[in-house]
């Protein structure tokens, strides 16, 4: 078990608020740093940022031109083209940030490092008397940025945008459809839900005075040994969000005797309206029925403690992947300082390869150790914090090899 599988629901959201506080400060962070530091590292600052900058946007900009040549035909049959292809690449872009920051944040400290390097930059700003970690403060500084941006990418900002976007997809495969099924059991109230009418438009869970109104309901009711003690059939459903309650019509109760092997049916009741007093809300079904990748970090702590032990692999590798895959950006950073602070031009162009090459190195090493994980051939927190601790431990001994450093 690691620390934050346990961790109580009302910090984990604390730290959501935290982190978005934090990435929303980073542009005015990196204004006052560029205003206030001294000449030389506003310089490197400055070139690091537009480099950055340019860097991503290209690298989206492709990704997202080859991405839109395999969905044209999807995008085509809808009603509104670009409308919908707009909408499904915002979707889309805390996913592809994530993947594509530590990458760009490699390439821009290499181009500028090295372009540094060639033009003895480097060494007329060590002959100020400053030392090499001093000299890259700018490099840790944006990579420490980045860290920020990522790890709110992954605590928050991608599941949200994930539980949006497979119900957009989902709508824009099932045209005219206006429903999709829930199926889930809701460990805390040991009831199983079987909706067969979902509506997709739903009122936001701001709105005090929604109604939801369903059809089709089948609610199993268990013991704490998980038997089958009475079964609902309902036939409309109306939940109010204003007095918090759910009101049945033309409802058949199945009342069963519990036994170890088979259930047996012993009354049945029908009812033309009921109204419980149950803690289920429609907001609750949906998070029920969510998948890992569409959970938040607080969400997914939370269910962690309620899933099945077939279940919690998976779900245990994600959460701590989720914390420490960003940690990829300082390792992305040292592999750049390492191969680009290089004063033989030859050496340059091959030192260039072996980052790029290292880079992808590290993605795929990244999924295999998920893969491990997921599938418990691997503790969890091994499987995912290995590959960028083992990578900022090669960018650091490459610089002691190359550059002298702690020698």
């Amino acid at each position: 078990m690691w620390l934050w599988n346990g961790q109580d629901i009302n910090t984990l959201n604390a730290i959501s608020v935290i982190l978005l506080g934090l990435t929303c400060l980073i542009p005015a962070i990196h204004l006052i740093y560029q205003h206030r530091a001294m000449t030389m590292y506003r310089y490197i600052h400055a070139k690091l940022w537009q480099t950055f900058g340019f860097t991503l946007i290209c690298l989206v900009s492709l990704w997202v031109i080859i991405d839109f040549q395999e969905h044209l035909s999807d995008f085509g049959k809808t009603s509104n083209p670009a409308f919908y292809a707009l909408y499904f690449y915002s979707l889309q872009l805390p996913s592809i940030l994530k993947l594509l920051i530590p990458c760009t944040l490699l390439i821009s400290c290499l181009v500028i490092l090295t372009q540094f390097s060639k033009n003895q930059e480097v060494l007329i700003f060590l002959q100020t008397g400053k030392s090499p970690f001093s000299t890259l403060k700018p490099c840790f500084f944006i990579t420490f940025s980045s860290l920020i941006l990522c790890l709110f990418l992954n605590y928050y900002l991608e599941p949200k945008a994930q539980q949006k976007f497979l119900k957009f997809e989902q709508n824009l495969s099932l045209k005219n459809v206006d429903f999709y099924a829930v199926n889930r059991l809701i460990p805390q109230t040991k009831r199983f839900w079987a909706i067969d009418k979902f509506p997709t438009n739903q009122p936001s869970s701001q709105d005090k005075q929604a109604i939801w109104e369903f059809q089709g309901l089948s609610i199993s009711q268990t013991n704490d040994s998980h038997q089958l003690t009475h079964r609902y059939l309902i036939d409309k459903a109306i939940w109010n969000a204003k007095t918090q309650q759910w009101q049945f019509s033309d409802i058949i109760e199945y009342s069963f005797k519990t036994n170890p092997t088979q259930p047996h049916l012993i009354a049945t009741k029908k009812m033309d309206s009921w109204s419980p007093q149950w803690l289920e809300t429609p907001y609750k079904l949906l998070e029920a029925d969510m998948t890992p990748i569409e959970m938040t970090v607080p969400l997914l702590s939370q269910r962690l403690s309620l899933a099945k032990s077939n279940e919690k692999p998976q779900m245990q590798t994600l959460l701590n992947q989720r914390i420490f895959d960003p940690i990829t950006c300082l390792a992305s950073c040292l592999l750049a300082i390492s191969l680009g602070l290089n004063f033989e031009r030859k050496q340059s162009g091959k030192n260039t390869l072996l980052a790029i090459a290292l880079m992808v190195g590290m993605l795929l090493c990244s999924h295999l150790g998920y893969s491990l994980g997921a599938a418990a051939i691997l503790p969890a927190w091994i499987a995912t914090l290995t590959t960028p601790i083992l990578f900022c431990g090669f960018g650091l001994w490459i610089a002691r090899k190359q550059l002298g450093w702690f020698s």
